[in-house]
């Protein structure tokens, strides 16, 4: 697979029990961590995430200091476009 692109991808979190700067958002790109961090100060978050040709599995885990988490994920599928060949011109 080949490097195309990064593409943006956002995200909320919120609980109950604990204020947003206390929460902390990892980005995943399969199982590979991109992004960390607390999430804004209306539960925010964001990362830019490369992608290659092809399956690509983008997971967002939002965790608090009591070691309590969830995630959800979006698979995507990248497919890359050649730009026309031009043969002739008269």
């Amino acid at each position: 697979m080949s490097l195309l692109s990064t593409v943006s991808f956002s995200g909320t979190l919120s609980d109950p029990d604990h204020p947003f700067d206390a929460l902390t958002a990892a980005w995943f790109m399969d199982t590979v961590e991109i992004c960390t961090g607390a999430p804004d100060a209306k539960g925010k978050t964001a990362c830019e995430i490369p992608v290659d040709v092809g399956e690509n599995r983008v997971v967002l885990l939002g965790s608090d200091p009591e070691g309590k988490a969830h995630s959800d994920s979006v698979n995507i599928t990248v497919i890359q476009n050649h730009p026309p060949v031009l043969t002739s011109v008269t």
